[in-house]
């Protein structure tokens, strides 16, 4: 009795240790098999996730609300420009400009995207004063929404890239030739510069990525789509404010209301690039950047792509625009068949990418207006 109870103890021992090491040695494998469990997403944390990327103000693109299909007539795209001392007037503002821009060219040449050197550009801009400031100013302004002073030009080159800075010194170059005190034309003018900034931007972005081979020239060209609004505007403050102010797209009666004066900013601004000695492409483009919305590409002469470019460029700023103020009863009208083919797009809606989104001013939420305070009745003392 005494043995067989011993040989059982010694068995339960036995079978006691075999169970303890197959515990350490399953231990790890069992902690293994577990890991890839604990460390795969949530399906639920994912789906949230690509919703919060999708509904980003930054990344989502917005409604094309206020588009609707081109059915208008171009007539007026065509209207002659007038003629005697009303030309003269304007292209007397055009030779200030030009005079600008020619003790300017040395700067302006060295902002191409392939050899931009800050350092040296830097250098150019601060041996011109009146340039390094009004830099300094730009880059603080609100439209940039810095969250410091930047007190460096070269910071400030460095911070805004070959584009922002170009724009600067052509802004310094092409804006008010004399001192205007009206407070309305100083707001239209910072307003249609911002709007000229944003699709110079844009259209970089859109020439980049559409393969185009001059996204700088592009870009130029995009700055200056709106050139005629500001030498009229320099020239007859009180009736170019009437037909453009506010900036907004220039719609079809705002072409034909030009027509009637003889005073077609588009072509305006290509006789004044063309004073300016610009490139005969960049001219052309300026002249015809309306016409996608109105007739077909074969009905005009020119670079169609960056014509194109510049146009979608300008529709996707008067959008986002619009959509930041509520605009209502306003329309923007889509290419004609034939135009976004000519840069290898079918829609508009394929242009909405990544880069395009960011190169778009970011808008604020317009201010609440304070409630009004109640009147306290005066206490008894």
């Amino acid at each position: 009795m005494g043995t067989a109870i011993l040989v059982l103890l010694v068995l339960l021992i036995i079978a006691l240790g075999w169970n303890i090491v197959s515990s350490a040695q399953d231990t790890p494998a069992k902690r293994t098999r577990r890991k890839p469990a604990k460390s795969k997403a949530n399906p639920t944390q994912q789906k949230r996730k690509a919703v919060t990327r999708a509904t980003d103000p930054a990344m989502a693109a917005p409604a094309l609300d206020y588009f609707k299909p081109a059915v208008e007539d171009g007539e007026f795209l065509f209207a002659k420009q007038s003629a005697g001392d009303s030309m003269n007037e304007l292209m007397d503002q055009a030779e200030m400009v030009s005079q600008k821009l020619a003790s300017r060219q040395n700067i302006l040449s060295g902002f191409s995207d392939a050899d931009y050197d800050p350092k040296k550009v830097s250098e150019l801009v601060l041996s011109d004063p009146g340039l390094a400031a009004e830099v300094l100013k730009t880059v603080n302004s609100p439209f940039y929404g810095l969250s410091q002073q930047i007190a460096s030009v070269f910071r400030a080159i460095v911070l805004l890239g070959h584009v922002e800075v170009r724009n600067i010194i052509w802004r310094t170059c092409v804006g008010q030739t004399e001192s205007i005190e009206d407070v309305r034309v100083n707001m239209f003018l910072d307003d249609l510069w911002q709007h000229s900034f944003s699709v110079s931007r844009v259209a970089y972005v859109i020439a980049k990525e559409r393969g185009l081979s001059e996204p700088d020239s592009v870009s130029t060209t995009a700055l200056l789509h709106d050139i005629g609004k500001l030498i009229c505007v320099n020239t007859w403050p009180e009736k170019a404010l009437g037909i453009y102010n506010p900036v907004a797209f220039s719609s079809s009666r705002v072409l034909a209301e030009e027509a009637e004066l003889g005073m077609n900013h588009a072509a305006l601004g290509a006789e004044v690039a063309q004073s300016w000695g610009l490139p005969g492409e960049t001219c052309s483009t300026v002249r015809h950047y309306h016409a996608p919305s109105y007739v077909g590409p074969d009905e005009i002469q020119g670079d169609r792509a960056q014509i194109t470019v510049v146009h979608v460029a300008d529709l996707i700023c008067h959008n986002a625009a619009m959509q930041s103020a509520d605009v209502a009863n306003a329309v923007l009208y889509l290419p004609r068949d034939g135009w976004l083919q000519t840069i290898g797009v079918n829609n508009l809606q394929e242009l909405f990418t990544p880069g395009v989104m960011k190169a778009l001013p970011r808008s604020k939420p317009p201010a609440k207006a304070a409630a009004p305070q109640e009147k306290k009745e005066p206490q008894p003392a």
